[in-house]
């Protein structure tokens, strides 16, 4: 593991996906893609829960696999995380061929896939409360 200075999980830079491809680039014999959202208390992202599972569906099941790093309480609202969210999975749906979008997650991570896919067809705006939630501020997302 790096150390964690080095580690793209540790830096605050905002959402974003970090791809890990199978070897030799596009898979041969297999459609879909796999999102991986690591825990850590909504408050920083484990790096063991990440990259290793990530690089494993890439390189074991020749899938290609994103870790997605999302916003982060306190500084950030789970509005903005299931925000992060919504976008990795419509990003690598445009990767997938055609097939499956996985989504797996680990503690923090696996209620963010949980309580994103209980807002399936719920508009955006919806019961979103005025303060915004966790203490991350007015909630809205994109921003």
């Amino acid at each position: 593991f790096p150390p964690l200075e080095d580690d793209p999980l540790f830096r605050d830079g905002g959402p974003a996906l970090l791809p890990f491809l199978p070897p030799g680039g596009e898979p041969a014999c297999c459609r879909g893609a796999v999102l991986v959202c690591p825990g850590g208390n909504y408050e920083f992202l484990h790096p063991r829960e990440g990259a290793p599972i990530a690089r494993y569906f890439a390189e074991a099941l020749s899938l290609r696999a994103y870790v997605l790093r999302y916003r982060l309480l306190p500084r950030h609202s789970l509005h903005q995380a299931h925000d992060d969210l919504r976008r990795a999975v419509q990003y690598a749906r445009t990767t997938a061929n055609g097939g499956p979008v996985l989504a797996i997650g680990f503690s923090a991570g696996g209620h963010l896939i949980a309580t994103g896919c209980a807002m399936i067809g719920v508009p955006a705006a919806a019961g979103r409360p005025s303060g915004g939630e966790g203490g991350g501020g007015e909630g809205g997302g994109g921003e």
